[in-house]
Parts: structure tokens; sequence; C-alpha cells
């Protein structure tokens, strides 16, 4: 696909098959997702776009980060754009001695000077009879035409076969009426002279546009190419292949899709890992930057899960496969980014269904601009309707529409996806920015969401060190939040004893037999706690701590007190919002004084405590009646209801599944200073598109008449055909370039986010 007319007939194409019930597509990757229907036909769908001039086929979730392939220009271009430069230029010298015969202005008398010197260089050019030079240039285009640029008139044909009319059909058009007209004055020049027409050519014209448009797109293609780099990095993080252990324990190197999760993956030190899983032994550290946007490495050992595509630092590791092909978690970021980039956002649907009449209208533009020079021209009144016809033609171009608001899109959504930053759909940043309140969760969001041992009472007679191992008895055995922070407090300094016979006594607690006593942990209550000043000298020691009583035999042992504390960086990114002007608002379901101190120590105003999951959804509802753009920040499956209901819902990775399908937006590392460089994004994602949109739309609204022979009245001004064709090829680099300066922001952005004092 080469413009907006493009997409709109594939669009159409995909859309005429049985089973098909919508379809994007997406200009920059040259990529299309479709809706379909379970007995839809994708083999077909690809024939018919195949038959339209669109070479496809179908992709799946397994294979998708392998079908992501550069929009490098054929090699073979190279050769196709020097030669038809090359004849360009010589062309250039050849009609010179035939300038005198063209309409003249003052474009062509400022570069008469020009033509003067290429005379005086070239003084043998004007020895040849001007019958022979029309012939010469006439032979030099029809290779030109023939190979270096067939493939614009053979795309040309196939569009026009389909009812419908691209960039191509422009291209061969203005070339085909430039060249058709100049060798009827070759073929019969006496006959043009006899009737008072003008004598000039222009053959320079064809392997002009021919070669500088296919130049532009050379350029083109390769900044899309950088706007797609995000994209590609994260594919190219998959290894392709992957060490296994077998029974026997050798090695054995095999492609990383065949491994499955009863193999054990070994990865060497430096490697990169190749599967979603789990430590099974060895210690290292690994770089998660690519992938998580964190600089300094982590510390992985037994246990502890790993990401495919992250780099193994100095040791040795053997991992479980946990998540293989479509399910590991980097395939489901390229999955989200690719759906980020295919969804079209409201200017691209604008520019879409103006780009569907553009050609048609360009060609009814250059046609009536040729009567009107007919009807109400100065002589010679054919040379100047030829030249407008020729130049109004070359001049127009759709691809800038085309690519305006896609490659604004795929470098801000790829930008934030090597940092860490999840978007589902473009539209989200065309409605970031707008974001005047964020509405914040508590447990898991603004705090780690795992609590940690922050005192231990002990019983007279009994020390800390009884209580911890008792309860981390019982704890080894439970996966509730609360025991495994214990077990973790407990560590390797305590006896790593196991309770027998436990049980979970559902709201109290967990009991079990440790040797011959009776040990629980759990509630005062359920522990048999005695004494009023037990409680309240722990509830004095740290008021906002969950208490967990331990008993052994029926004698008290002690209390261990458990918080949950504020995520790093959390007050930066509270402060960061509010500098901006977004109103932050915590909401959560936890008692009124944890909220509070949570709140104050973040620096938020307003906090809502003791909130259902309605409740949440009823406050975000709340603040949009009263006109305010909402952002919602969770983690957790009651939050899934409040992102729903929210203008953005931004989920924190490593949360509940709920709430990440719920959300607009994923934090892969819960950097809550991404939520102040989103808005940030789209604040310079919509000045982008608003920027490219009024250049290819002011391009070609000033650049037609321009080329039609407006200013030729009132100024004399006559736009050559090799200026309009160097200004087609420039205005479409022009829009990615610019769409260019899109990357780095996000991270930017963050690290500024996070600079940022409370």
């Amino acid at each position: 696909m080469h413009c907006a007319a493009c997409v709109t007939r594939a669009e159409r194409v995909i859309c005429a098959q049985p089973g098909v019930a919508g379809a994007s597509v997406n200009l920059l990757s040259e990529r299309a997702e479709l809706q379909v229907h379970p007995d839809a036909d994708l083999a077909a769908v690809a024939a018919a776009l195949d038959r339209a001039g669109f070479p496809s086929v179908p992709i799946d979730g397994s294979s998708a980060a392998a079908a992501l392939v550069a929009a490098e220009p054929d090699e073979r271009w190279g050769a196709r754009i020097a030669f038809s430069l090359a004849v360009a230029a010589a062309a250039m010298v050849l009609s010179m001695p035939l300038m005198h015969d063209d309409p003249v202005g003052p474009l062509a008398a400022a570069i008469a000077p020009l033509h003067r010197a290429f005379g005086a260089l070239t003084p043998w050019a004007s020895e040849i009879p001007h019958g022979a030079l029309r012939w010469l240039l006439l032979a030099l285009d029809v290779p030109v035409m023939t190979w270096a640029g067939r493939h614009f008139y053979v795309r040309a044909v196939a569009a026009l076969r389909h009812g419908a009319a691209d960039m191509n059909v422009l291209v061969a058009l203005g070339t085909l009426a430039a060249f058709g007209l100049s060798t009827a004055v070759t073929v019969a020049p006496r006959w043009f002279a006899a009737h008072g027409l003008p004598t000039g050519v222009w053959f320079e014209v064809v392997p002009s546009v021919i070669g500088l448009l296919m130049f532009g797109n050379a350029l083109e293609a390769r900044a899309k190419v950088r706007a797609t780099e995000a994209l590609r990095e994260l594919a190219g993080l998959q290894p392709a292949t992957a060490h296994v252990v077998r029974a026997d324990g050798e090695l054995v190197e095999i492609p990383v899709t065949l491994v499955t999760r009863a193999d054990r993956v070994f990865v060497r030190p430096g490697d990169a890992i190749p599967v979603d899983g789990v430590v099974e032994s060895g210690t290292t550290v690994v770089d998660e930057s690519l992938l998580t946007g964190e600089s300094v490495p982590v510390s992985r050992g037994p246990g502890d899960a790993v990401v495919g595509g992250t780099t193994n630092g100095d040791g040795g590791l053997v991992v479980r496969p946990t998540a293989l092909g479509a399910d590991a978690a980097l395939a489901k970021m390229l999955r989200m980014v690719e759906a980020a980039q295919a969804a079209k956002p409201r200017a691209q649907r604008i520019a879409d269904q103006v780009a569907a009449v553009f050609v048609p209208v360009v060609v009814v533009i250059a046609l009536a601009a040729a009567l009107i020079w007919l009807a109400a021209g100065p002589e010679p009144r054919w040379g100047f309707a030829a030249h407008a016809l020729v130049t109004v033609l070359v001049i127009a171009c759709p691809c800038a529409m085309g690519l305006a608001v896609p490659t604004a899109i795929t470098v801000a959504t790829g930008d934030a996806a090597r940092a860490g930053v999840l978007v589902r759909t473009g539209a989200v940043l065309e409605r970031a920015w707008a974001i005047d309140t964020v509405v914040f969760d508590k447990t898991g969001t603004l705090t780690l969401g795992r609590p940690d041992v922050v005192g231990v009472i002990a019983a007279p007679g009994e020390d800390a060190e009884t209580v911890l191992s008792t309860a981390a008895a019982l704890g080894r055995t439970s996966s509730h939040p609360l025991a495994q922070a214990i077990v973790a407090r407990a560590g390797t300094s305590t006896p790593g004893a196991v309770a027998q016979d436990v049980r979970v006594v559902p709201g109290q607690g967990v009991e079990g037999r440790l040797g011959d006593s009776v040990v629980r942990m759990g509630s005062t209550p359920f522990c048999e706690v005695g004494g009023v000043a037990w409680i309240d000298e722990a509830r004095e020691q740290d008021p906002l701590a969950s208490l967990v009583a331990v008993s052994r035999g029926g004698v008290t042992l002690g209390i261990i007190l458990l918080r949950d504390s504020a995520r790093p960086g959390a007050a930066a990114a509270i402060a960061g919002l509010r500098r901006r002007g977004v109103r932050v608002i915590l909401a959560s379901g936890d008692r009124q004084p944890v909220v509070a101190a949570l709140a104050s120590e973040l620096g938020i105003d307003d906090a809502r405590a003791a909130l259902t999951p309605a409740d949440k959804a009823e406050l975000v509802a709340a603040e949009r009646m009263k006109g305010h753009v909402v952002a919602v920040v969770g983690d957790g499956v009651n939050d899934s209801v409040a992102l729903a209901a929210a203008d953005l819902g931004v989920a924190i990775g490593g949360g509940a599944a709920a709430a990440a399908a719920a959300a607009d937006v994923t934090l892969v590392h819960a950097d809550l200073a991404a939520v102040d460089a989103l808005i940030e994004l789209s604040r310079r994602t919509r000045a982008v598109i608003r920027q490219n949109l009024a250049w290819a739309l002011g391009y070609n609204v000033l650049g037609i008449p321009i080329a039609a022979g407006a200013l030729y009245p009132t100024y004399g001004v006559l736009l050559p055909p090799i200026f309009a064709s160097g200004a087609m090829a420039i205005s479409s680099v022009c829009v990615v370039v610019n769409a260019l300066r899109l990357r780095g922001a996000t991270p930017a952005a963050m690290r500024a986010a996070r600079g940022r004092a409370p």
C-alpha cells in the first residue's frame, strides 16, 4: 500500500468478503486487523486482496512476531531510482534547446540563467535538430516507464479495475499525459505549428516525476522503519532457540517454538531468556530494561519468575516454562501494541474519508483547469491547458494524508511500549491529553500490595524469634499474603519446621500441629490472646498495622504487626500530576484511618475509604457527570468495574487479569510516573497529528490551485511540473519526519515525573 486511498480500497475489498464484519488497515505497518465470523475463510480474503493488487497472508498470534516485516524499499529500487534520476538529468539538458517553445513565466525566467549555464557546458546539444532531440527524449523515457516506473502503471490499472483511484493513478495519469502530448508533438510537429499550437514537449517530466517520487518513497519507507522500530525491537527480544536439558543431562538446542511446559530450559550467562517461566535452580541478576524500563538488573533465584526476552546476567539458570507462544508476556505485549497501531483514531477515520474521494476530485480539478485555460486562457491555449493538466496531476499527494495520523500513533505507541506502557488503542492517545482527574486504588496500586512485618511483640517469657518461627511453620503451608510476609521475614534465621494437619478457619486464621502442640495464627480471639494490654501495646506501636496473633498449646506467644508500604515513587508521581493541574482522588475499600494516613503521606487531599467496587464505579460516574475527564488506576478484580467506567483505565502490571482486560493502558513495571508521562505523550501526539493533518491538507489546498495556474493571471507564475514532482515527493516525507519527533518522549517524561519532589 502507498497512500490513504490504498487503505480505503483494501478495507473495502476485505469487508466485501463473506464472514467479515469489519476491518482496520494500517498503512504504516501494512497490516489489517479483521473482525470475522467463525466460518470466515481467511485464505479467500487474502486471495481477494491479491487480486486487488495487495499480496497478503493471514497470520496468527503465535506467528505475529515473525511476521513483522520491515517496510524497507525493495533493494532493486536503488538501481531504478539512480537510472530514473540519471535520465531526468539527461532529459533536462537535452530539453534546454527546446525551452523557448514552452510558456514563459517568472519561475521560468528565474531559472533561465541556469539553463544558459548548462547550455554553455553542453553546446553540442544546441547543434542537434529539434526533431531529433524530441525523438531522443522519447527514447529515453520509454525504459523509465516500462522498467523503472512500471509498478506505478501496473498498480494504477489494478486500482481502476476495482473501481478505485489512488496515488498510482495520479502518477500514471500525470506522466502519461506529459508523455502522450509530447509524443504527439514529436510525431506531428508541423501539424501543431500549422494550427498555432505549441511545439514544446514535457519528456523531462516523466523521469523526473518517477525518479523523485521513488526517491521520496525510499526515504519515506526508511522513516517508516524508524517509526516502527520499537515494535520491531520488542519482537527481536524473543530468542529463536532454547537449550533444553534432557533426561540424561545433555543440553540440546531446539527452536523455541518446540519448547513445552514439561521441558527444563537452561539459560547460559549473558543469554536472553527464551521463555516465560519459574527458576528451578541457579541464581543471577536479570536485565529487564528493554521489557520493563527499569535500568537496574534484578536478582532472580529459585522460585522467582522470569520473562522471555530479558537478558540473563552472570549466573546459569534452569527454568521451568509457564507460558509459551501466544501466551507469553512478550507476545501479549506485541499484540497489544499492534492492536493500538491498527485501531483507528477519529482523526484517522476523517482523513481516510477525505482520501477516499481525493483522487477523483484531483482528476476533476485537473480537467477543469485544462478546460478553463482552453476556454479563457491566453495563446497558446493548448500549451497552458496541457501544462495545468500535467502539473495538477503531478503535485497532488494523498500519501501525506494517509501517513499523517498512523505515523504519529505508531511512533507514540511504540515509544510507550519501549518504556513499559502498553496502550490498547490509538484512540487512547487522542483523549488522554484531556484527563483532569485521576482516581487511584490503594492496595497494589499506590502501595506495593504485599504486607511487610513491621514489628513483633513477644509475650513475657518468650522472644521474637520463637513467635516468628512458630508463625512461619504455619505460614509455609499457606499462600495467604500475610503468611508469606511472615515466612519471608523469618527467612533462614529460624528453623524451617512445617506444621502438620493444617486447616484454615475461614475469617479467623489457621491452625495445625507442631510436634505435640496445637499452634494457631490469626485473629486475637482465635488465638485466645488474653489481656487488653497486649492489643493496646500493639496498636500504639503502629495504629495502621494489621495484627496477627500466635499461640501454642493455648498459650499466647506474641503478636506480629504487618503493614502494606507505599510504592516507591508514588509520592513523586502524585506531585507530578498535581503540578500538571490534575485532581487526584484516592479510592479504597480499606479502613478510614489507613486510607487517611496513606493520603497524608502521598499528598492526596481527597481520600475515600470503605468503598465497594460499585461505589468506585459510582464515584467515577459522578465525576464524569460534573464534566471531568477521569482516569482510573488500579490493579485488582475489584477495580475492573471502575476501570471500564472511566474515560481512561490504567491497569498496574502484575495485577489481576480482569483489571488488565478492562483497562485501556497497562503499566508493565508498575511505575506510577507513567501516568503523568502518558498524559504528556498524549498532548505531544495530539499536537503532532494536528500539525501533520494541517500540513497534508494545507499542502494540497495550496499546491493544487497554484499548479492549476491560479497565480498566473495576477503574478504570471506557472509552476513547472518538475517542481511539482519534487514537492509531492517531499510532502509525505515531512509528515513522517515530524512524527519521529515523538521518539523518546515517554521515557523522558517518566524521568521528569520521577524527579519531581512532592
